[in-house]
């Protein structure tokens, strides 16, 4: 229902081809790629202020060349698939708000009717950014806390403070009044790990009281997961792992290809287009924005083959065993 207002006859044919190239390639068992992609994730900062321990950029395994997707060079990709685009995700591996530029971004991409989301820690948000944020046109933003007590926010947000989260969220209710806007829907995020899971209902009534729009309660990642059991949720709904022979392991069905390589992509700070938000580290790159046109990646052999891969074989794509899509 979120799409209505944002499809027109353009969007909705490239949105069917997607779905039909997919369809086809399911049953035919070969790539068939249609249409423009619907989607991107835009990596506007390959930054971030927090070290959170299941991040991989709080644990410094990216390698980024450039700390911040430039603005003519996301302007140019803008301009290339806006119009067949449904939606864009503005954060990747980094906090997007380290970007300076965050609002002329969303307000670029508004242009092509967009729906346009975001998700940030919240740390450096004042009444200012609040207002620029709102001005924007952002649709939705989502604010990660996990946890209702500062002891227990910062034992997964290292370095970062509860109440500034929770401002944050104040901030930005405050704007949309001050400036009459419905958007963004302002949504508060909980990932669930073992050492926060006691906070879930105290969370679900707070966050409402702190002007949160929405709630999302979402199972954490984790990074090894049989060597960092400990922080894996007991409680069965939150997890997305569990226990096969004395091995923790995602709760999969790999018989199924991943509909996102046929109906999107992520392009990261370097310019680099990646099949999903999974591949953190780049080792799947269809090719680079500053070298080719999208059109042309997206149909490109190394994308083909990955698909191909997907549809074959999911299970030997590293990226693919730690994602419960």
């Amino acid at each position: 229902m979120k799409y209505l207002c944002f499809i027109n006859i353009l969007k909705l044919c490239n949105f069917i081809k997607n779905i039909t190239a997919y369809i086809l390639s399911r049953i035919t068992k070969k790539v068939h790629i249609y249409g423009k992609p619907s989607f991107a994730s835009f990596e506007l900062s390959a930054r971030c202020n927090l070290n959170c321990p299941q991040c991989d950029v709080g644990n410094k395994l990216t390698n980024r060349k450039n700390n911040f997707l430039y603005y003519n060079e996301y302007c140019k990709i803008i301009d290339e698939i806006g119009p067949t685009m449904l939606d864009a995700i503005f954060y990747f591996q980094g906090e997007p708000l380290l970007n300076k530029n965050f609002a002329n971004y969303i307000s670029y991409a508004k242009q092509y009717n967009i729906y346009t989301i975001t998700s940030t820690n919240a740390q450096i948000i004042n009444k200012n950014i609040a207002l620029d944020i709102v001005k924007s046109g952002l649709d939705r933003i989502i604010i990660s806390i996990d946890g209702t007590t500062q002891e227990v926010y910062e034992k997964y947000r290292k370095g970062g403070l509860l109440s500034k989260s929770i401002e944050a969220i104040k901030l930005l209710k405050e704007a949309k009044t001050e400036l009459n806007s419905k958007t963004p829907c302002i949504e508060a995020q909980f990932i669930v790990f073992r050492f926060n899971q006691h906070q879930i209902d105290e969370f679900k009534i707070l966050a409402p009281t702190w002007g949160a729009d929405k709630i999302s309660i979402k199972s954490a990642q984790i990074h090894s997961p049989n060597e960092n059991s400990e922080i894996i949720p007991t409680i069965n709904k939150y997890s997305r792992y569990h226990k096969i022979n004395g091995k923790w392991k995602i709760k999969k069905d790999y018989t199924k290809a991943c509909f996102r390589a046929w109906y999107g992509m992520v392009i990261s700070a370097d310019g680099n287009i990646l099949p999903c938000c999974f591949d953190k580290q780049e080792k799947h790159i269809y090719g680079n924005t500053k070298e080719d046109k999208i059109e042309n990646i997206w149909k490109n052999k190394k994308s083909k083959d990955f698909r191909n891969i997907l549809l074959n074989n999911r299970q030997s794509i590293n990226i693919c065993c730690n994602c419960n899509e």
